[in-house]
Formats: structure tokens, C-alpha cells, sequence
């Protein structure tokens, strides 16, 4: 399969949801060890090794296969008919084709170009990696574009309604002039008739006026009340839109910065790491370099090689305790002034200790150690 190819497909594993990545871990030949059911929240270490196990050369021709067989179809299928009226010989003619066509997500491409069953359909529409990356970024942008599109269309249905509920109350009004009219008209009839006929009359007709009135002012005030309620509501939803894209370039800004400091603490960690690791191999290796001797005797003033550590004990110290001495300090070798000890006691040390240390028996050690200077020690 070809680079451009292996690299497409990773893409189209990103763009899949849980339930269609469950699916294709349960198909795999070569399944993920451990199991073959990803969690409801899996970790992006999780996801990672999946789609590593995805691209292996026998898994990825399976998945080519399968999925080119219409098994998930079901992502395409609403977007089928757009793709078919739409040229896939170039990115920018598909992209201007689709650009004001209602897709449900442009990554349902993916699949529709591997459903051709033909490899070279997707390299001739891609041409290289850089492609991908356009392609990708594209379908983000359209993605934008149509939440954008879709709140501009709920901004728009606010202001239709309020303009039903403008024109509703036109007419409302017009209807309550002309009864008004009406019942003015009536009035003045009956308050002629009522003035030649009786007084108390004149006052209960004044009543009914006014009540009349108060009520007519009232559903006046109301539909006043509703038009301004409507008002707001539509100046918040556009605030609120406004602040909501101001929260998204912000957010989007932010986490370009956070992008930046990661890539500086993972130089400035390596860049650690590297420098523990000498350091330990430096203190490793001068550690190492010592050589550590047990001395049963009493050397005078003899002073001996900087890369030797002496512990130096009494020639009358016992076995248990020299055993002692050796295992707690990690002793390399056992040096011993033969003309300091008892050859009884000599003789049991050796004994014991000679397939466990190296020993060195010293006949005089002031010589000795004069010897040794020739190769490094020092004598005062």
C-alpha cells in the first residue's frame, strides 16, 4: 500500500467514532493484545496503540477491504447523492463545488473515496501529505462556516417572529380603533337619550365608559410589553452570539500558546534527562574506579595511592569480625602484614577467606609500599 495512502488512512481512523472504531478492533486478524473492546473514554495512549495496530500492513489491507465492501455506509449515505453530482478529480473544484451545498460533514468523504475500491482515486485526489493537511483543514473551515450559517438562520426566525407579532398588533389595533369608534358613536346616541330621559342613567353610561377605556389601555400595554420582551430577547441572542465567537477566538489563541509551552518543557525535559544520565555514568564510573582494601596490620606513616580506600584493623582482631569488615564495606582485597600476625592466626584467615578475596601477604610492608610507589604510591 502507498505511503500517501497509509497516511490517508490514519486520517479516516481520527475522523470515526467510538461505535465504528469498536467495530474494526473486533475485526481485526491481528487483534490489540489485551482486548478488543475500547472503553467509553479511552485515553489518547489507548488510541494510539489501536491505530498503531490499524496500520499494520495485514490489519490495514483488511480495513481497506472492509470498509470499501459498504460495511460503514451508514456514514455516507446522507451525503451520498453530493458526492456523486460532485468532481473528485481535484481538490479545489470539489471544495467550490461543495461550498454551498448542505454536506452533514465533508470527513464522510473519507469513506466515500475508499468505497471506489480504487487506491489510486485517493493519491490522484490527495497528491501528497500536504494535500491531506489542506483537505483537513477545508473540512474544518466548512464545519465553521455552516455553525455560523445556522446561528445567522436562528437570528433570523427571531426577528420573523417579531415582526409577526408587529404585524398582529396592527391589526389588533386597527380593529380596536374602529369598535372604539363604534362604541363612541353608540355612546353619544345613548348619552342623548339618556340625558332626556334620566340623569342617574348619564353616570352608569360615564362608568361603562371609563371601564371600557381602562380595559382597551391595558391590552394596549400588554402588546407594548410583549413587543419589547421580543426586543430583548432578540438583542441577547445576538450578545450572545457575539460573545460566544469572541470565547472561541480566545480559546483558540490560548490553546495555541499552551501547543508552544509544551514543545518548550519537552526540549527543556530531554534536555535534563540527558544531563541526569551523564552525571549518573560520570559518579557510575569514578565509584568504580576505587578499589577498596582491608589492611590487618600497622603501617606506620606509609601514605598510599588516592585511587586505593584503606580500612585499616588490629593484627589481633578476630576472624567474625574481619568477615564483618568485608561484607559491610565491600572490600576487593585483603592485604596481610605476615610479620604482625600469629601464624596460628594467619594461617585461619587464609584459610577461610582465600576462595572468597583476593589476599595479599606482606613481608614488610614499608618495602612493599616503597615498591609500589614506582607504579603510583606516595611514601612520606
Amino acid at each position: 500500500m502507498k505511503a500517501l495512502t497509509i497516511s490517508f488512512m490514519e486520517d479516516v481512523f481520527h475522523s470515526l467514532d467510538l461505535e465504528h472504531l469498536n467495530k474494526l478492533a473486533k475485526v481485526l486478524p491481528q487483534k490489540l493484545s489485551g482486548s478488543s473492546i475500547i472503553p467509553k473514554n479511552p485515553s489518547d495512549s489507548f488510541k494510539n496503540r489501536l491505530f498503531n495496530q490499524f496500520l499494520k500492513e495485514k490489519n490495514l489491507r483488511y480495513i481497506f477491504k472492509y470498509i470499501s465492501s459498504g460495511y460503514f455506509h451508514d456514514i455516507v449515505a446522507n451525503d451520498e447523492n453530493i458526492y456523486k453530482s460532485t468532481s473528485i478529480q481535484s481538490m479545489e473544484v470539489f471544495f467550490e463545488e461543495i461550498k454551498n451545498k448542505e454536506l452533514e460533514s465533508p470527513f464522510s468523504f473519507y469513506i466515500y473515496l475508499i468505497e471506489q475500491t480504487d487506491e489510486d482515486n485517493i493519491v490522484d485526489f490527495f497528491q501528497n501529505i500536504d494535500g491531506l493537511r489542506t483537505f483537513k483543514n477545508n473540512s474544518l473551515i466548512y464545519i465553521q462556516n455552516k455553525k455560523k450559517n445556522k446561528g445567522c438562520t436562528d437570528i433570523s426566525l427571531e426577528y420573523k417572529k417579531m415582526e409577526d407579532l408587529l404585524t398582529l398588533y396592527k391589526k389588533d389595533k386597527i380593529d380596536a380603533e374602529n369598535r372604539e369608534k363604534v362604541l363612541l358613536k353608540e355612546n353619544e346616541r345613548l348619552k342623548k337619550k339618556i340625558e332626556k330621559n334620566n340623569n342617574d342613567k348619564v353616570r352608569e353610561l360615564s362608568k361603562l365608559e371609563k371601564k371600557f377605556l381602562a380595559e382597551k389601555e391595558c391590552e394596549i400595554n400588554r402588546y407594548k410589553e410583549e413587543i419589547t420582551n421580543s426586543l430583548l430577547k432578540l438583542k441577547n441572542s445576538e450578545s450572545k452570539y457575539l460573545n460566544l465567537e469572541k470565547k472561541f477566538s480566545i480559546l483558540n489563541s490560548t490553546l495555541k500558546n499552551k501547543e508552544n509551552e509544551i514543545v518548550e518543557l519537552k526540549k527543556r525535559c530531554n534536555s535534563l534527562i540527558n544531563t541526569s544520565k551523564t552525571v549518573k555514568t560520570i559518579s557510575h564510573q569514578t565509584k568504580e574506579s576505587i578499589k577498596k582494601i582491608l589492611l590487618i596490620g600497622v603501617p606506620g606513616k606509609i601514605v598510599i595511592r588516592e585511587d586505593y580506600n584503606f580500612i585499616i584493623t588490629n593484627p589481633d582482631t578476630p576472624l567474625e569480625d574481619i568477615i564483618k569488615i568485608i561484607e559491610e564495606n565491600d572490600i576487593n582485597e585483603l592485604w596481610i602484614t605476615t610479620f604482625q600476625l600469629i601464624p596460628r592466626m594467619k594461617k585461619k584467615i587464609i584459610q577461610s577467606l582465600k576462595n572468597k578475596i583476593k589476599i595479599q601477604e606482606l613481608n614488610d610492608f614499608t618495602m612493599l609500599m616503597k615498591e609500589e610507589n614506582i607504579n603510583g604510591f606516595k611514601t612520606r
